[in-house]
């Protein structure tokens, strides 16, 4: 049988097209329902290193400003009403009151959280705010009686005169110079860098400090902790530490003192606490007294 191309033509090409071209089409189509699109990630912030000594003068008394906080880029506006060592600061209406107070999870709390001080002129500096309205305040109607701290590099608290770990750890993470700052301190402040780390439940800062540590562990452990605290350091022998913590737990009004021996390894040229070590000595019944 004798196939005639002119009369089956336009039969031919279709039968053609859809043997060559319908299966990439269809599988293209395929390709992208199985391709979802790109998650846009949230644009990291980074303020500058700015000492207290400059800040004082970018961000004077009554000036206003905005406190970004870092975990969630939650934003408020804020005034400074005073402080000669640090920012004491205010939110400046009952709206910016609620922002703060969703950023700390509903409840007021001295914990400190790495923030961004955002300046009028977009100017962005590294910083770091506790949670909790004390002392005084005078902007009416905005919710907040009294005022909160927000503390820059080289700022000391009003009370002791001297620099807050808790704050200079959150003003390195808002600075994006923590990993730095870490691989300079020798052992001792490695401990209270830790202890520090785990009070204020930030788990990830505790992290970076350990060697083969677990972030499970490390989280759990970081929820339960009302507060901790270093009673004592001493040294027992070279790279290890005998500490003395006083620790008390959510939902429970006991505090225990424990003392526990830390040992210290290095890594490239860092100091890092023996996180095995550590937690066999915290599960230790030795030498530990419970208060009521």
């Amino acid at each position: 049988m004798v196939f005639n191309l002119a009369k089956h033509r336009l039969a031919f090409f279709m039968i053609l097209f859809s043997c060559l071209f319908l299966p990439f089409i269809f599988k293209s189509e395929s390709i992208k329902e199985k391709i979802k699109p790109e998650r846009v990630e949230q644009k990291a912030l980074q303020g500058e290193y700015l000492s207290w000594e400059e800040v004082n003068k970018l961000f004077p008394k009554y000036a206003k400003a905005t406190l970004v906080d870092l975990d969630t880029q939650m934003k408020f506006r804020i005034q400074r009403r005073g402080g000669s060592y640090h920012a004491d600061v205010q939110p400046l209406t009952a709206e910016d009151t609620s922002i703060m107070k969703k950023i700390y999870g509903g409840q007021w709390s001295w914990k400190r959280r790495a923030a961004i001080l955002q300046l009028d002129n977009d100017q962005m500096i590294a910083a770091s705010m506790n949670g909790m309205p004390h002392g005084s305040g005078a902007i009416p109607d905005n919710n907040f009686k009294g005022h909160f701290c927000v503390h820059f590099r080289d700022s000391i608290t009003h009370g002791s005169r001297k620099s807050d770990w808790g704050h200079k750890i959150m003003i390195w993470k808002a600075a994006e110079i923590l990993d730095r700052e870490l691989k300079l301190l020798e052992p001792e402040d490695i401990i209270r860098v830790f202890v520090v780390a785990m009070d204020q439940g930030d788990s990830k800062i505790a992290g970076k400090v350990m060697s083969g540590s677990k972030e499970d562990e490390l989280s759990r452990a970081a929820m339960e902790i009302k507060y901790i605290r270093i009673d004592k350091i001493e040294k027992k022998e070279d790279n290890l530490d005998r500490v003395g913590i006083r620790l008390a737990l959510k939902g429970s009004s006991r505090e225990y003192l424990k003392n526990v021996e830390v040992k210290f390894l290095q890594k490239d040229g860092a100091w890092l606490i023996d996180y095995g070590f550590l937690r066999r000595s915290l599960l230790s019944p030795l030498n530990i007294k419970t208060f009521s």
